[in-house]
């Protein structure tokens, strides 16, 4: 079966939008308020701010402060039988992990998939590693001593985890990190790639789910502070997050920042696999011809350009 989604009238500069998608949202840049688009706040409204100057999201992670989250529902459940990938932009500005009186490990900083229901619960704990149900995340501990950690986790229904471990892997101040996770429902594997400042980073741990992990259900992204307040580890952690986009095996990717510069087509987009799909084009609406366009990696979004757009007014994604 083919599918398809179409997305642009080049010469009208007109997008078209298909309503038929496994997920309500595929990407956000933040260039406005992401309130006005079904973000919400859970929990310490002051540790998420849109910057409008910058375009880009100012997090405060505080472990002295409640569980609380920045998210958007995806508007369906992933599980462990669902391929999917996720990727964003983090910049650290300034770090402080076990830093005060009888707190001296580090905590984490964290985004990623989780169940709205399960972590909005009083008793949802993620330091225990026995309370916090539900979630697909990526974790950043700062240097406390031990070397600074990269840890993407899974956590079940039953909060059951598996993670991985990768230090030391310290994220440096001001430089930025691009992150992509790739779960694979068959392998049952999370792989996570990292880039710095565009260019490859560190080998970062894979996930392997056990024989006995009872398996998860998420349904939102969230940019995450988890409370430690009443443990022995303390963070206090600033930065920002960019360009968030989320896609899976089973979804319809949109094309975005399409244009037209000097008579040739441009777009990029994110996919779960780009070996999967293909880019069709159209004068007419009817006629469909697919293009021999590369995908071009870049900060894992697939980049595509058309310098011979004549005649084509219409694109598409298929496979």
């Amino acid at each position: 079966m083919k599918i398809t989604i179409n997305l642009l009238l080049a010469i009208a500069f007109f997008g078209i939008e298909s309503h038929v998608s496994a997920n309500n949202w595929h990407y956000e840049t933040f260039d406005s308020n992401p309130m006005s688009r079904g973000w919400s706040i859970h929990g310490d409204k002051s540790l998420f701010n849109w910057n409008e100057n910058s375009k880009s999201l100012q997090v405060i992670w505080d472990s002295e402060k409640p569980n609380s989250f920045f998210y958007k529902p995806l508007g369906l459940v992933l599980t462990e039988s669902d391929s999917f990938a996720f990727t964003f932009q983090i910049t650290l500005d300034s770090v402080k992990a076990g830093y005060l009186e009888g707190k001296p490990y580090s905590f984490e900083v964290s985004l990623g998939l989780l169940n709205l229901a399960s972590a909005k619960v009083k008793g949802f704990d993620r330091g225990t590693g026995l309370d916090s149900p539900n979630l697909v995340e990526w974790d950043y501990f700062p240097d406390t001593g031990f070397g600074a950690t990269v840890s993407p986790a899974l956590a079940s229904d039953k909060s059951e985890f598996s993670a991985g471990f990768t230090f030391p892997a310290e994220l440096l101040i001001g430089k930025t990190y691009s992150v992509k996770l790739s779960f694979n429902a068959e392998e049952k594997l999370l792989k996570t790639d990292m880039l710095e400042n565009g260019k490859l980073w560190e080998k970062i741990a894979e996930v392997k789910m056990g024989s006995d992990f009872s398996g998860f259900f998420v349904d939102a992204f969230s940019i995450s502070n988890f409370s430690a307040k009443d443990s022995e580890s303390s963070l206090l952690a600033i930065g920002t997050v960019d360009d968030i986009a989320i896609t899976s095996s089973g979804s319809l990717p949109s094309l975005i920042g399409m244009k037209t510069n000097d008579s040739e087509w441009q777009a990029k987009t994110f996919l779960y696999d780009s070996n999967k799909w293909k880019i069709e084009g159209s004068g007419d609406f009817r006629s469909w011809n697919q293009l021999d366009l590369d995908f071009e990696s870049v900060n894992f979004f697939q980049y595509l350009q058309n310098p011979t757009n004549k005649g084509i007014q219409f694109y598409r994604l298929s496979h």
